[in-house]
């Protein structure tokens, strides 16, 4: 499940915190490294996801609240280590970001010109550790927490492990229901003296002022309601991780939180719709999310699944394109996986797999890696007399085979189930003699990644003893066809 929907906001600022330090990303001058720094609420601590719209859709620029400037890939540097900057905004893919909720629930930042994603150097945990970009290994260093930064003087909703909300009614008595959010569910979050200034951290007293001027008020029987105008003692609540802990951070939207009582007791919402604080060790009845009182809509996330080996999948193939035929003798293809860095399987075969779909660009002057494909094009061949096999069997065409020249594209359109790992041989009739394997699509789950339920890939397959060389668009999704 998605649970990054409703998270962050448009327009708000968010904290971004590493998982592993519990540290926050902190701003810095023009030209220098972003760095983790304890969180204290102040401006250069927050940032702005400022979301991208046509040939960009789908990327963030990353801008700092106090600065304004956005976190920059130095030198659009596309190895592994490359400093991660503040800079002036511009059009450049070295500042946009793609920011994917993971399944296991956290963020990942993914740098758009690299691929690499936004990692703490050094696995650090501690105050100054400096960020660059890196391979994705989903080390704690390389998982984000991020949502809304809570200002004090907000009205927030507080949502439980149930998916209902706490509500106040006029006669001081709580409940929590579900529904569409009303006044009489929001809450001022306060100092535990009154004050509204700052933002809203982990360890911090606090007191809720109910839509009916009056406060959370805690007994030491466990009891709790809001009927006084006042804040004292019983008024006070420490906020708390979902464990009980008050390790040092701010407190998001989307995050799970407690409130621990002045008594040491927990806010607690019961199955049957009651509320209270009786008990000292918070479990998931004590965990509470909060939510912002804003009409700005959700900014949308990509949700990452990676599948089990065990998994029901499907292999799509939508359709296929030859780059080269195939002449039965060992040509030069070799040398374009080679450049691509790409070693040998059994049979010879090699196959190379980009995510996207850029079958129809192929013929464009696209370039995978620093290999040009337009030069690999040889239009002088012969057709290929075409069939794909799955398990021993044909699957495309309905016919013995289809006739495919250099640069044509022909639709596919089958599917196929399967778990763990799948093989799609490409292969060329032939009457007279063995047909000959000229590539083959290879998916393995565990290597995989679902965005949104599917994974779009692009293969580019080869059988350098047959000098032929394919581009293969492939869908992965869950279930079986």
């Amino acid at each position: 499940m998605n649970e990054a929907i409703s998270r962050i906001r448009s327009g708000r600022a968010i904290a971004l915190v590493g998982e592993g330090s519990k540290l926050a990303l902190g701003g810095a001058a023009k030209g220098h490294s972003a760095a983790l720094v304890e969180f204290s609420g102040a401006d250069d601590q927050l940032w702005h996801l400022d979301p991208l719209g046509g040939d960009d859709e789908g990327f963030f620029r990353i801008r700092n609240r106090a600065s304004g400037l956005v976190l920059d890939v130095s030198g659009s540097a596309k190895e592994k280590g490359g400093k991660v900057i503040l800079w002036t905004p511009h059009a450049g893919h070295n500042q946009q970001w793609r920011v994917q909720w993971m399944a296991e629930g956290w963020f990942r930042i993914r740098a758009r010109h690299s691929g690499l994603v936004l990692d703490v150097k050094g696995n650090d945990t501690s105050p100054g550790s400096v960020v660059h970009q890196w391979s994705f290994h989903s080390g704690e260093n390389q998982r984000w927490s991020a949502g809304n930064s809570v200002a004090y003087g907000e009205k927030i909703a507080l949502r439980s492990t149930h998916g209902t909300q706490l509500g106040a009614k006029s006669d001081g008595s709580l409940i929590h229901h579900d529904g569409p959010i009303k006044g009489w569910e929001l809450f001022t979050v306060v100092r535990g003296d009154g004050t509204a200034a700052g933002r809203l951290a982990y360890g911090d007293t606090v007191a809720l002022r109910t839509f009916h001027g009056t406060y959370l008020s805690a007994s030491p029987s466990g009891g709790l309601n809001a009927t006084v105008e006042h804040i004292k003692g019983w008024e006070r609540f420490t906020v708390t991780r979902g464990d009980g802990s008050t390790a040092p951070g701010p407190v998001t939207t989307g995050e799970g939180i407690a409130l621990r009582s002045s008594h040491g007791k927990y806010v607690m919402a019961d199955e049957d719709g009651s509320v209270s604080a009786p008990v000292e060790t918070p479990k998931s009845w004590e965990r509470w999310r909060l939510e912002v009182d804003t009409d700005e809509a959700p900014i949308k996330f990509e949700y990452v699944y990676r599948p089990s080996k065990s998994e029901d999948l499907f292999l799509e193939i939508p359709g296929l394109k030859c780059i080269r035929p195939a002449t039965g003798i060992n040509g030069d293809i070799a040398d374009f996986f080679t450049g691509l860095g790409v070693e040998f399987l059994a049979q010879g075969l090699a196959t190379f797999t980009v995510e996207g779909a850029i079958v129809g660009v192929v013929m464009g002057g696209a370039v995978i890696g620093s290999v040009e494909l337009t030069k690999w094009i040889d239009e002088d061949r012969d057709p290929d007399d075409l069939y794909l096999r799955h398990n021993g069997s044909k699957i495309w065409p309905d016919g013995k085979y289809s006739s495919i020249s250099a640069g044509e594209v022909q639709d596919v359109k089958r599917k196929v189930g399967f778990r763990g790992t799948c093989t799609v041989q490409l292969m060329e009739y032939d009457s007279g003699s063995g047909d000959d394997l000229l590539g083959a699509i290879y998916v393995d789950s565990e290597k995989i990644e679902l965005v949104d339920g599917a994974a779009v890939i692009t293969s580019f397959t080869g059988n350098p003893d047959e000098d032929a060389l394919y581009a293969v668009l492939a869908i992965v999704g869950q279930g079986l066809p």
